[in-house]
């Protein structure tokens, strides 16, 4: 027993650096999520979710004399998005996706870069360049969308002529 107390507070000292050095490793995450303001994204996710229930709702021409249904659920939407994308459990989630993707010092250059001019550019054209990148991609999906459901029906009647 005599023993076994140094060997435990040597054991705790030897942690010590490691709590430091992952709490370190959080923060340059979290500086990186404040920095590309990633809590803004969130927030514009949330208000197209509910721009896209707004226009579905418009698209059933509902009458006057139903619009209270029509506000009971927009309100149920709205507290169901406040409860579902609260920021401080996505932050959590992508400090820990950013700690297990990149390396302390990763992390730390990041930042470095992001404080930079260019990085300073990246990250007010990035989100221009990603809408655009979805839109291109949004695009090919429909080209191609009429030959992937006839390669579907065609398959379809194929499965039934094997009955």
């Amino acid at each position: 027993m005599r023993h076994t107390l140094p060997l435990i507070l040597s054991l705790s000292l030897l942690a010590l650096p490691v709590q430091a050095d992952e709490a370190r490793h959080k923060a340059y995450a979290e500086e990186i999520l404040t920095m590309t303001n990633a809590q803004a994204v969130l927030d514009t996710m949330a208000t197209s979710l509910r721009r896209t229930f707004d226009h579905g709702v418009q698209r059933l021409n509902v009458p006057a004399e139903k619009q209270k249904i029509v506000e009971e659920y927009t309100e149920r939407l709205d507290q169901l998005l406040a409860r579902n994308l609260q920021w401080q459990d996505i932050k959590t989630e992508l400090v820990s996706s950013y700690t297990q993707a990149f390396t302390e010092q990763e992390l730390a250059d990041m930042a470095k870069f992001y404080k930079s001019p260019l990085g300073q550019k990246m990250i007010e054209t990035m989100p221009k360049l990603m809408q655009q990148a979805a839109l291109i991609g949004q695009q090919q999906v429909r080209q191609v969308l009429p030959e992937i459901q006839g390669l579907t029906q065609e398959m379809v009647g194929k499965l039934q002529a094997a009955d």
